[in-house]
């Protein structure tokens, strides 16, 4: 995982004169991801990652609680060894952000990997 902008109304804001702020109580939250393909396969990385946090509700996603546009959200394709970074937003609530965590799975699992962002 790469950088990470908890409050990323203003970059949300710059990319498109369509997007609209945040509603009261909520802000955009933003991180780049860095991805890197160890298997032996191409494979293909969605950015529909998940985030949840305690105080609100459960699985915020990229497709549901998106941020409108915003700088390098896209899928891509990935050959075995390879790399890249992209940026994944949520629109999400305040109240959510001391134990916001990010996870990839549909529904979480005892095998899911879970993210701090902090």
């Amino acid at each position: 995982m790469g950088e990470i902008c908890p409050d990323a109304r203003d970059i949300i804001q710059k990319e498109s004169e369509f997007n609209k702020p945040p509603i009261e109580d909520t802000q955009y939250y933003m991180l780049i991801l860095r991805v890197r393909n160890t298997g032996e396969q191409r494979a293909f990385f969605l950015d529909d990652v998940r985030a949840t946090g305690e105080a609100v509700r459960w699985g915020y996603t990229t497709s549901q609680d998106n941020c409108g546009v915003y700088p390098g959200s896209n899928s891509r394709e990935l050959f075995p060894g390879g790399e890249f970074e992209l940026n994944v937003c949520w629109h999400v609530a305040k109240a959510d952000l001391p134990t916001l965590k990010m996870y990839w799975d549909e529904s979480p699992t005892e095998y899911t990997v879970w993210f701090a962002l902090k």
